[in-house]
């Protein structure tokens, strides 16, 4: 058995994650965080990581605990899904009506809010607070997922600072 830092201790608890979860943690995700918080101080300006994988492989998890690792470091950080992104739901059926039935769903080309994206990413690179976009996927539509509105992430300077872990994770 792999001895635990309290800081990953801390954070299975907070997820639920099993016992077994240390092991890869301390020896895949510890030294991966490490190193991103070297490259971003080193970078000395907003440091972004991006995490790719299919449905249920463990992007959300992955990103989670980079960023507390991270902020254990006193590093600000901010968890980006591409799911907080989507059109409304409104504007997904919209583009349904005119243009193709599928794209009621989330996930194809078209259905994601470029603009919003964008206005993230630049707020992130400049000092100062970001209004972070916040969902959550609504249950009476069957997973149609809806837009919360905007959530406020307070940044300082961002001249040192590891501004962001974007992947398929809940915001947190």
């Amino acid at each position: 058995m792999i001895p635990q830092a309290s800081w990953l201790a801390d954070f299975m608890a907070a997820e639920d994650l099993p016992s077994t979860f240390a092991a890869t943690a301390l020896t895949h995700w510890t030294p991966l965080a490490d190193r991103i918080g070297v490259l971003a101080a080193e970078a000395r300006r907003p440091f972004f990581v991006g995490l790719c994988g299919a449905q249920g492989s463990g992007k959300s998890t992955v990103a989670a605990v980079i960023a507390h690792r991270l902020r254990t470091q006193d590093l600000q950080v901010a968890v980006l899904s591409i799911d907080d992104v989507y059109l409304p739901r409104e504007a997904r059926l919209d583009l349904a009506r005119r243009v193709h039935p599928l794209l009621t769903t989330r996930g194809p080309p078209g259905t994601h809010d470029l603009e919003l994206a964008g206005a993230v990413f630049d707020g992130l690179s400049r000092a100062g607070p970001v209004a972070l976009p916040s969902r959550t996927v609504c249950r009476r539509r069957a997973g149609a997922g809806c837009r919360l509105g905007r959530r406020r992430f307070l940044g300082d300077s961002v001249d040192d600072r590891f501004q962001g872990v974007a992947g398929s994770g809940r915001l947190r």
